[in-house]
């Protein structure tokens, strides 16, 4: 089964909506939140890593709390996207 690790692409179905969020799980020197990369360290990142594709799960944010599935799981490079 596919598990979020560093390195990782995930996304994010928000619960209830058709809403996605792609996500890309990295080191704390290659984090670029405004493009989508964050750090295995930050708050998020934390929550995600280890989920397994088809997970549901609760991320806690500043503004509360989000539900939502881990609908995909691919290895990326920052290099071709």
């Amino acid at each position: 089964m596919r598990k979020v690790l560093i390195g990782t692409k995930v996304t994010v179905l928000f619960d209830g909506e058709d809403d996605r969020e792609d996500y890309h799980i990295c080191l704390p020197d290659q984090s670029d939140p405004d493009n989508g990369c964050i750090s295995f360290l930050s708050p998020v990142g934390r929550q995600l890593l280890l989920k397994n594709m088809g997970e549901q799960t609760s991320l806690i944010i500043p503004s509360g709390q989000l539900d939502v599935v881990i609908e995909k799981i691919s290895y990326w490079d920052k290099e071709t996207g």
